[in-house]
């Protein structure tokens, strides 16, 4: 009885919408042939493209393919074809969550140890919300990079999970601040498993994607099941273009496979409410108060004000895929974009397709033209150092009229072209910028490393005092690092006057010293280590920061 009510009530909620895509993008309407000159530059037969739909007054006004879904066998892109959506996964994750706070069977104020026992050496002020909202602190996936695991190597649920479990430190208080990352989503998923007693994947089909009649959406549990209509991801290269697919298998931050067609079913939903009702879509837009304001970051989505109008939204990014899923509620307006292609900026396609269809009502676009540099006091409180992830530092200086920059160990720098006192324009093709905060005592604390349409990373100023690598003895870091929290293991050496670390599955890591005991590596899951010394003097360990994954110890096994 209950079954067939609540299958009626969701066939009676989404009786209003038309999604199927047969008759979306009808020849004539202005805003269809807008959109496809949009899309045109990737409507060709030899490259990989997109597929893009949208909704608008609950029926698809547009669902069309560009582009090739398989270079090697000629598959056209159609709204069929299956994407991997990569962090669009997220509000799917959020949503299971959402489903069982609802019924009861956990609160968003749980510690997360109350789940998940082996994480009590996180500490009890780790709660759920902080999970769902990006201000836990938990460590990022890059994890498995410096515990060993190559970057094209499968990763499995379980192989992750052991190795999160292991972890013993957050890269901050939680609350304290916001950081992105896939290790929060990552423990999520295997809350809804442990609370549910399934996988994440068959519980959101049963839950989710089957109700909604998602036919082609699932989580990849399994990297060997045969996918029918599956697009291949792709890259450039210097060479052309190469294969850029997703081996691994890991389900809750990414893992989603998906079309435009069902990601529009999924949009309908929160305007319906049919699967979650009002309860579950108040959590899933509940945010949380970072520094004193309400953060963007809810329940798996960015809420932003674009042109006047409030959007919903995330994208994602991985290998060779692009993903973005765009909704505006008060104009009834959903556009879902999935590409094959790593070099395709979906979130400003998407945005240009709000553009395009919701014209009327939009405030004026903003256009950012270069300005007259400001006067050389503003420009002196911006220079400095400013750190992106650790070992990874943006240093900008003032000469002339203007500013530059370059990233720490570059030789040159570049310019800044100016386009108020607290914002240059880095890379005019790619919209980057750097947005810096207002002085506080003639000093400006941090930047944000805009990325266009694509969000932002916080870079906080950081002081660098004079420093001669030339005069650093490298033998007194030679030796033997062992991780428990990693269960893994370095050697460092010296090579052609160099201190470089290696580990039995890895390329070599140079590392160069920029202040005293502090090296940073070229690559990201070992962006800096700052060795450690015991009383009378000796190097005894080091702390290995990544991007996201901040102050894993490495206990000093022996030298030579």
């Amino acid at each position: 009885m209950f079954a067939s009510t609540r299958r009626g009530a969701l066939i009676g909620a989404l009786s209003a919408f038309s999604l199927a895509p047969g008759a979306a993008g009808a020849s004539g309407d202005p805003r269809v042939e807008a959109t496809n000159r949009l899309l045109a530059p990737w409507a060709t037969m030899d490259q990989p493209g997109v597929a893009v739909a949208a909704s608008l007054d609950g029926r698809t006004v547009y669902s069309r393919g560009h582009g090739l879904a398989d270079l090697e066998q000629g598959t056209a892109i159609a709204p069929a074809t299956v994407f991997r959506a990569a962090s669009v996964s997220k509000q799917f994750t959020a949503f299971a969550l959402m489903l069982l706070v609802a019924e009861g069977r956990a609160s968003l104020d749980d510690p997360l140890s109350r789940h998940i026992p082996e994480t009590a050496a996180l500490g009890a002020d780790l709660r759920l919300h902080h999970l769902v909202r990006h201000t836990g602190g938990v460590r990022d996936e890059i994890l498995m990079q410096m515990a060993g695991w190559g970057a094209e190597d499968p990763v499995t649920d379980e192989q992750a999970e052991r190795l999160f479990l292991r972890q013993r430190g957050l890269n901050f208080s939680p609350g304290s601040r916001f950081q992105y990352t896939n290790g929060g989503y990552f423990l999520l998923a295997r809350i809804v498993e442990r609370l549910s007693g399934q996988s994440l994947a068959a519980f959101c089909k049963a839950r989710i994607f089957d109700p909604l009649d998602m036919a082609d959406t699932r989580f990849e549990d399994d990297p060997e099941r045969i996918t029918p209509r599956r697009a291949e991801g792709y890259r450039k290269s210097r060479d052309g273009l190469r294969r850029a697919g997703v081996t691994g298998s890991i389900t809750g931050p990414t893992g989603l496979l998906t079309t435009t067609s069902d990601l529009l079913r999924w949009a309908a939903n929160f305007e319906t409410g049919a699967i979650g009702g009002p309860k579950v879509m108040r959590l899933m837009a509940e945010r949380e108060s970072v520094g004193g304001a309400a953060h963007h970051y809810a329940g798996g989505q960015e809420r932003h004000v674009y042109r006047g109008l409030e959007t919903w939204s995330h994208g994602g990014r991985e290998a060779g895929y692009r993903a973005f899923l765009l909704r505006a509620p008060s104009r009834r307006f959903s556009v879902a974009v999935l590409s094959n292609r790593s070099d395709f900026d979906m979130a400003k396609t998407a945005y240009d397709m709000a553009d395009i269809w919701l014209a009327e009502g939009l405030e004026p676009a903003r256009v950012s033209t270069p300005v007259a540099a400001p006067d050389r006091r503003r420009l002196d409180a911006l220079t400095g150092d400013y750190e992106l992830f650790p070992g990874i530092i943006l240093s900008v200086t003032a000469g002339g009229d203007g500013l530059s920059w370059r990233m720490r160990g570059a030789k040159g720098s570049e310019r800044l072209q100016a386009l108020s006192d607290g914002a240059f324009l880095l890379d005019p093709k790619t919209d980057v910028r750097l947005e810096f905060a207002p002085p506080v005592a003639g000093r400006a604390p941090g930047l944000k490393y805009r990325l266009g349409m694509n969000g932002s990373l916080d870079a906080p100023r950081i002081v660098l005092q004079p420093f001669e690598a030339g005069l650093v003895d490298l033998a007194a870091y030679v030796g033997g690092y062992e991780s428990d929290e990693l269960d893994t293991a370095y050697r460092l050496f010296l090579k052609d006057g160099r201190l470089v670390a290696r580990h039995p599955r890895l390329s070599d890591l140079p590392l160069t010293p920029y202040q005293p005991d502090v090296f940073a590596s070229p690559q990201a899951f070992f962006g800096r280590a700052v060795f450690t010394r015991s009383p009378d003097g000796v190097v005894d360990g080091m702390v290995v920061s990544g991007a996201v994954a901040e102050g894993v110890r490495f206990v000093r096994t022996g030298g030579g």
